[in-house]
């Protein structure tokens, strides 16, 4: 067996050889939505969009409901409030999936250049360190991201999540892919 192979636990190595099938076929999926996803972007991002606004108002409502159920309603009518405003930021995200887009798309490239200024701290706080150099980089890459999306907004609306997204899912396609790969060639025996 070659090092990287021996370095993975044993328990989990079993794990990945009886499901090696499964993760193939979910790898291939991934990718599949992935590259769906970075050819039709826009259309993708809606999609995002709209189930961001369905999961905001199961959340919404759950938070109502028991805000309810436990009495909280007397004693901490905010809980309550905070559940009925997510769900009905959840309903104008479904309802008006252009306009959410759009929101959700600044809310993005707010995240990136956040995170790239972050890991610019983080990365002078490792330096000289073992490995510095790449979250450096990752720093960089995330804050030019969120200013590019930032620049091109409102027409990064119609590109950058669906993108991204479609990006993630290529990715982690990939991953399942090559794992499943490699748990069927240590069940062959390599």
């Amino acid at each position: 067996m070659n090092t990287e192979v021996t370095q993975i636990p044993h328990g989990v190595l079993g794990d990945i050889q009886a499901n090696s099938g499964a993760a193939i076929w979910l790898g291939a999926l991934l990718i599949f939505m992935g590259l769906l996803a970075i050819a039709a972007p826009a259309i993708a991002g809606e999609a995002i969009t709209i189930l961001v606004g369905v999961a905001l108002i199961v959340g919404g409502l759950g938070q109502s409901y028991m805000a309810l159920r436990v009495g909280l309603f007397a004693k901490g009518l905010v809980a309550f409030v905070l559940g009925v405003l997510t769900a009905v930021v959840g309903a104008w995200l479904m309802l008006q999936p252009v306009e959410g887009l759009a929101a959700l798309t600044l809310v993005l490239a707010g995240f990136f250049i956040a995170a790239g200024v972050l890991e610019f701290i983080a990365a002078f706080a490792l330096r000289p360190g073992h490995g510095w150099g790449w979250m450096f980089g990752s720093a960089v890459l995330s804050f030019v991201l969120g200013v590019l999306i930032w620049q091109q907004f409102p027409v990064s609306g119609t590109w950058a999540l669906g993108t991204l997204v479609g990006l993630r899912l290529l990715m982690s396609g990939w991953m399942l892919t090559f794992l499943g790969l490699t748990g069927r060639k240590l069940a062959n025996g390599l």
